[in-house]
């Protein structure tokens, strides 16, 4: 993304599903915002258990988001040099988001022990690139092919 002067700290704008309020006469998006907060440059754990590449974002996302789309705003003032219009560009989509573990004992009328996990509000974003990827593979090819 560096190529295209996507870098961290630029601004990023996610709308997607609002589980707890899925509206009454018609889905409404929630949209949030954040920052890019990593592009490593090596595979990181994914949803899925697997390693795979991913960008990291300092937005916070909710269960129901996987699959939103995210997007980078590149208008503005950026490295010293001013960009005017709207410049937004597909980033990826949301692939989930990161725990904060804690160990856990609570003292009511009897002891509670465990786990406490809470959203870091550090997101997993699949890019663009790797979406292109997966639906341009030969099987996909043909299955969209053979059911015209």
């Amino acid at each position: 993304m560096k190529q295209y002067g996507i870098s961290e700290g630029d601004t990023l704008v996610q709308a997607g599903y609002f589980y707890p309020f899925p509206g009454k006469d018609r889905i409404q998006p929630l949209v949030r915002q954040g920052i890019l907060a990593m592009l490593p440059d090596e595979k990181l754990p994914t949803t899925m258990g697997k390693d795979g590449n991913l960008y990291l974002a300092d937005m916070h996302v909710l269960g129901g988001n996987s699959g939103s789309p995210v997007f980078v705003n590149l208008a503005g003032i950026r490295r010293g040099r001013f960009y005017a219009g709207v410049n937004v560009r597909l980033l990826g989509v949301v692939s989930g988001y990161f725990f904060e573990d804690q160990d856990l004992r609570l003292r009511i009328t009897t002891i509670v022990e465990g786990k406490a996990k809470a959203n870091s509000g550090i997101s997993a974003i699949v890019p663009v690139d790797e979406l292109l990827n997966l639906l341009n593979k030969e099987e996909l090819r043909v299955l969209r092919e053979t059911r015209r």
